[in-house]
């Protein structure tokens, strides 16, 4: 009979043990798992970080393209516009000079 009372109470603490290391384990797991997700959301989230970054620096870098592109337009109708006012000036003075030697002749005829 003590014996039977021995292996009850001896099974009924088995049966604890058991239970309180399947808790345990269920805990330990559920832990994992919510730091397995925690681990994916950031991931995640580095991720859209880093695509957001990238496309923000495409964007700065086509601005950076188009404002170049603008200013040598500029710089070249700039360019032009000296090429055209210098052009001008030398056809002046061409026209100058040659009134000049015009009058000069008529005036030793």
């Amino acid at each position: 009979m003590v014996d039977d009372v021995r292996d009850i109470t001896e099974t009924a603490e088995n049966k604890a043990s058991v239970d309180a290391i399947d808790r345990a384990r269920l805990a330990r797991e559920r832990r994992e798992a919510e730091q397995r997700k925690r681990l994916d959301e950031l991931r995640a989230h580095a991720a859209a970080a880093q695509a957001q970054r990238e496309k923000r620096d495409e964007e700065r870098r086509r601005r950076q393209a188009e404002q170049r592109a603008r200013d040598d337009d500029r710089r070249q109708q700039v360019e032009e516009r000296k090429r055209a006012i210098w052009e001008a000036s030398i056809s002046r003075r061409e026209a100058l000079l040659q009134r000049e030697r015009e009058r000069t002749e008529r005036l030793e005829r």
